[in-house]
């Protein structure tokens, strides 16, 4: 999988974005991998004073869990994300986890960012 042109933070598809990335409306900063489609009822944004809490949902009935982990992978790090042993990753002061689930064949993907 190559690596995405990831021109700047910014929801939606930027004119200067070749590949049309689209990026979680509330986590903005991370993109919704291409076949997933964001849940923005489930989404969740707090700011605290040690820092943000932010959790987006994502579907599909045609990405499987392994490509979305794989994606995940191999893109968050062009983010500046550092993965860790346990699967989440590390960017400043923060922490993401990925849950990914694939009850009745749908795969689900939740991303939560919160303080380290």
């Amino acid at each position: 999988m190559a690596g995405l042109p990831l021109p700047g933070y910014a929801q939606g598809q930027p004119a200067s974005n070749p590949l049309a990335t689209t990026f979680f409306h509330t986590l903005n900063d991370v993109p919704v991998m291409p076949g997933l489609r964001e849940l923005p009822e489930d989404s969740l944004n707090f700011d605290k004073p040690e820092g943000r809490i932010m959790a987006v949902t994502a579907i599909s009935e045609t990405v499987t869990p392994e490509a979305i982990r794989c994606f995940y992978s191999q893109t968050l790090p062009q983010l500046g994300w550092t993965g860790q042993p346990d699967g989440s990753f590390l960017r400043d002061q923060e922490r993401l986890k990925l849950n990914i689930e694939a009850p009745e064949g749908v795969s689900v993907v939740r991303l939560q960012v919160g303080p380290q």
